[in-house]
């Protein structure tokens, strides 16, 4: 797919065998259209002992859905900016043409301050094993004036806060481009799960040249913080921890989304074998020497957009399937864990943890005088590191820097029994629904219980058209995975 310049979000990969017994991989385009159209699509070619194709029409039906509902939407757009946006969308889904969602993408960011946002496609690559081919999903939501006026405060001191950070200038943006930060309170977000913040679009090329929106959730905080048991801590940080956290998460969210998605250098060559940094007399080359064992020390015009380490090399998380299992997920638990021991390794008693309860209980002390000294200087040159690898799309650097602390070795291995003993239900969100009613449109809310959920089901979906739908793709695919089926037995 390098090769070919093709990136991975809007497509699934199926393996079968040809008739003359050689592997052939069909990449299946995401797409309304199901007929065959150069250079979206590409006939079998023989490469590496395998064939190659690319087709297109995969989940056809639904997107067909998609893009009907999406036409409807077009008639109240507010301005040209929301109208040409939804129409490279409708593009970019009927074709399975992922430039022109990239198009749409740059409308969305040019839409500074709507009352109403929403975004949609094929857009997080977190549940990916690969990290590459994206799940789709889509968001409603308004805008919280009075949050967004902390965040736009927060906008605009970015510059400041930028030259803070601890890698220098030599490994930061040419210039700051300025994001709309908003704090939105969702409507509605249909995907795996709901995020406390975004920042978006996800291409690195958009991302690094034109710039970015960075949304914060603002009332799935609270709502996924609702009723919620914390353990392995003291009394005294209980109380702490359960007075400011709702406003700490929302500071850590705006610092995340603002400075940790937003800063930062990729160090790239470009397809005329130009570059946008000084390869040779660069101090951040330099130090990425340093920091990085291969070389070059830059991302080539190969690879059509850099990994985020804090994506890309963190897929992975300490919430193992088991003590022995070497794939893990969730990249932002991972990288918590990852932070934490950390601490814990180079703190020298900054952050300590001990079995209370043999087998049954932990407790989590931190040494909270020190954090403004030894912590900020244990963090920084971490920070450091990171960002030199990110800088050169060092992802095999990245991910031996992330094993070294998130390995489960004694105690912690053993310790792992004892969290999920104290492994709380995933949070179930409820949302709500809309209803026309003449020139008025009533919000319907339901309770946070199981009736609720299915209550809001049953009445955002009362006919079955759509369970047809998925449940004729699954048969279509079922050939795939009857081995899976047959494990599942």
């Amino acid at each position: 797919m390098k090769t070919k310049r093709i990136e991975a979000y809007m497509c699934r990969t199926f393996k079968t065998t040809a008739e003359d017994g050689i592997p052939i991989y069909t990449i299946h385009l995401a797409s309304v259209e199901t007929s065959p159209k150069p250079p979206l699509t590409m006939d079998k070619e023989k490469y590496k002992g395998a064939y190659f194709e690319v087709t297109r029409g995969d989940y056809s039906p639904l997107l067909k859905l998609v893009n009907e509902n999406l036409s409807k939407a077009m008639e109240y757009a507010a301005n040209d900016n929301e109208k040409n946006m939804i129409k490279h969308y409708i593009n970019s889904f009927r074709e399975g043409d992922l430039n022109e969602h990239k198009e749409g993408s740059r409308y969305w960011i040019r839409d500074k301050g709507p009352i109403i946002e929403t975004y949609q496609g094929f857009i997080e690559t977190y549940r990916d094993p690969s990290g590459q081919r994206g799940e789709f999903e889509g968001f409603v939501a308004m805008v919280n004036k009075e949050m967004s006026k902390k965040f736009g405060s927060l906008v605009e001191n970015a510059e400041g806060f930028i030259k803070l950070l601890p890698w220098g200038q030599d490994l930061e943006k040419d210039s700051f481009l300025r994001p709309d930060f908003t704090s939105l309170d969702v409507l509605t977000f249909s995907g795996s799960g709901i995020p406390a913040g975004i920042n978006i679009p996800n291409y690195d090329e958009i991302r690094q040249n034109e710039g970015f929106k960075n949304v914060s959730l603002g009332n799935v905080i609270p709502a996924a913080y609702k009723e919620s048991v914390i353990p392995f801590l003291s009394e005294a940080d209980k109380q702490l921890l359960e007075k400011y956290r709702v406003a700490a998460f929302e500071v850590q969210v705006g610092l995340h989304e603002l400075l940790g998605h937003g800063s930062g250098k990729l160090l790239r060559q470009n397809a005329d074998g130009t570059f946008n940094f000084d390869k040779d007399n660069s101090p951040g080359t330099r130090r990425a020497r340093r920091t990085t064992a291969s070389s070059p020390h830059w991302v080539p015009p190969s690879r059509s957009a850099a990994p985020r380490p804090w994506d890309s090399i963190s897929r992975c998380s300490p919430r193992y399937s088991s003590k022995e299992a070497e794939d893990v997920m969730y990249a932002h638990a991972r990288a918590r864990f990852v932070l934490m021991r950390l601490l814990e390794l180079e703190g020298d008693g900054l952050l300590s943890v001990r079995e209370t309860v043999p087998g049954a209980d932990l407790l989590l002390s931190l040494q909270r005088d020190r954090l403004a000294t030894d912590g900020k200087r244990i963090i920084g040159d971490f920070l450091v590191k990171l960002q030199a690898i990110k800088s050169t799309g060092e992802v095999a650097a990245g991910e031996a820097l992330f094993q070294r602390y998130s390995e489960l070795q004694e105690p912690w291995n053993r310790w792992r029994d004892i969290v999920l003993l104290h492994k709380q239900p995933r949070n179930i969100f409820v949302q709500p629904n809309t209803r026309v009613e003449g020139n008025n449109v009533e919000l319907r809310r339901y309770a946070a219980s199981a009736e609720g959920m299915v209550s809001s089901w049953v009445e955002r979906f009362p006919d079955t058209s759509v369970d047809v739908v998925l449940e004729t793709l699954a048969d279509q695919d079922r050939r795939h995975y009857c081995e899976l089926e047959a494990l599942a037995v």
